[in-house]
């Protein structure tokens, strides 16, 4: 999660410069931006929280969650995260709510950072 310097983008561009076919313009290095995404993750379960835990289901989440972090131009698939989630083991129906109204589309330059609460109902 950190930028090039401008010198770094510069030494890029001299090199990726060796391999511009001539009439073609130099690349242009833009800078990356985060989209805050809040999200809510209700889920109904066949057991009791206490035979799972925080722990378990915050790792969990975690885990599935990553798959949709820091991707350029993700577009959020929230059915994709619901049936990921109403794998694991202990539940039920899932369902995944944005909270912020962050968009579902990040621009081509930008990347999802998604903070996920799991709400067990």
């Amino acid at each position: 999660e950190t930028l090039l310097t401008a010198q770094e983008k510069s030494d890029l561009l001299d090199v990726l410069d060796n391999y511009r076919p001539f009439g073609v313009e130099q690349a242009t290095i833009a800078d990356t931006t985060a989209v805050t995404m809040l999200m809510d993750i209700t889920i109904t379960a066949a057991v009791l929280f206490s035979t799972v835990g925080q722990v378990q289901l915050d790792a969990d989440i975690a885990a599935i969650i990553i798959l949709y972090e820091k991707k350029l131009g993700l577009l959020i698939n929230l059915d994709l995260i619901e049936k990921a989630v109403e794998q694991l083991s202990y539940v039920t129906v899932a369902r995944v709510a944005i909270t912020n109204g962050a968009a579902l589309q990040a621009p081509w330059s930008s990347y999802h950072s998604i903070t996920a609460t799991p709400i067990w109902s």
